[in-house]
């Protein structure tokens, strides 16, 4: 089929044509589409006015497109922009657009580098489909999973309509471009084994004092042990304040800020501290932290460039399971404690309404607060076997 044949539909015995209006120029025709009569049944003399009147489109958007631009006072790329790679520059051009999170201008100027890193001094209106699906082909060829590759090239994409939106380009290249073949996702986690749980706590850090600068000193001893005992998720401990170690109806707990909720609102949970961390000093640490004016819990956490204050220290913490424990095994990971804890929760016979109400899942089982006393019974019960760590 012509390319213009698109264009075409017929009336009857006539051939009528019809094209799309860009979403940003439907306020000056007042309508979203062109239609009109080419007065002929023959349909190639319908598709040689079709090809004409496309044309006479394109350049009739191109220059409303100019005029909003110039009405808007939106300046062209700088003509030196191809130098180091255009998209650099529509990168900054959408990052001074709005106040954005920082973790999503980070994934925004890692996609812009993979991109600019494959087509360096490509202009972007020079940018075609196949320039996308070659930074889609690649980051397949590197092993990164498919919610990466799109979330990759959703960035460009974004960028690119921009461009769109500002004139720059008639059309988004991106659009359109799908992610195949993108190995699956992350594999599924697993629970520690006994064994595994025994080799961590019998690591360095545990058996000999060690308080690694990566591992954020105490953090290196006290995080894996909060995970283990509490179920909660590695950032919601690293935000933990010396303010949130509480106490009432005769239970300490932790008041928990939780990371993932259903509406994307902060909340908070009570989670009792199980009797062996109270053995093992979390309680003296607690007060050691306080005395020395210390806000966090753990001061030492540095956040990394997205932001994420426990981002730096998971990375230690993958090497150091790795490479000091010796558990290779890479559906092994930090979040293997809150799997550790929810079978042990199940082992004990936790119900399943105060198991969620612990984790921070909200359900209509766990919708209602739950007693202080009942959350601490419950992790009261809980079992690990840790042989002789020395206390933090």
């Amino acid at each position: 089929m012509a390319a213009d044949a698109k264009f075409l539909f017929r009336r009857g015995e006539v051939y009528y044509f019809r094209k799309k209006i860009p979403a940003a120029l439907r306020a000056h025709f007042g309508t979203d589409e062109v239609r009109k009569s080419l007065g002929t049944r023959d349909v190639l003399e319908a598709q040689r006015l079709a090809r004409l009147e496309a044309q006479r489109l394109e350049e009739e958007f191109a220059r409303l497109r100019e005029a909003e631009r110039a009405a808007r006072g939106v300046k062209p790329l700088p003509p030196d922009a191809a130098a180091e790679g255009a998209m650099r520059a529509l990168f900054e051009r959408w990052n001074a657009r709005a106040k954005r999170p920082r973790t999503t201008v980070y994934d925004f100027a890692k996609a812009t580098s993979r991109f600019v890193s494959l087509h360096p001094g490509l202009a972007v209106e020079a940018i075609e489909p196949r320039h996308i699906e070659a930074m889609r082909d690649a980051m397949v060829a590197e092993g990164l999973s498919a919610g990466t590759v799109k979330k990759q090239l959703g960035a460009i994409a974004a960028m690119l309509q921009l461009a769109v939106e500002d004139g720059l380009i008639a059309r988004n290249p991106a659009r359109g471009i799908t992610v195949e073949g993108a190995r699956p996702g992350r594999r599924p986690r697993v629970e520690f084994t006994p064994e595994e749980l025994l080799a961590i706590f019998a690591s360095p850090v545990y058996a000999q004092g060690e308080r690694p600068v990566a591992g954020a000193g105490a953090a290196a001893y006290w995080l894996p042990l909060l995970a283990l005992y509490t179920g909660a998720r590695q950032g919601e401990i690293g935000v933990l304040r010396v303010e949130d170690v509480r106490e009432a109806e005769g239970v300490k707990y932790l008041d928990m800020l939780t990371e993932h909720t259903r509406k994307g609102e902060p909340e908070r949970r009570p989670v009792p501290i199980h009797p062996d961390l109270i053995r093992l000093g979390f309680l003296q640490f607690v007060e050691m932290q306080r005395r020395a004016g210390e806000q966090r819990l753990f001061p030492e956490l540095r956040p990394d460039n997205k932001g994420k204050p426990t981002g730096n220290w998971s990375k230690w913490f993958a090497r150091y399971l790795r490479g000091a424990v010796g558990i290779r095994d890479r559906r092994k990971t930090f979040d293997s404690f809150r799997h550790t804890f929810a079978e042990a929760c199940r082992e004990a016979g936790v119900e399943v309404a105060v198991f969620e109400a612990l984790v921070g899942r909200r359900t209509r089982r766990s919708r209602q607060e739950m007693p202080l006393a009942v959350l601490a019974a419950a992790v009261n019960r809980l079992r690990f076997r840790l042989g002789e760590p020395r206390e933090g």
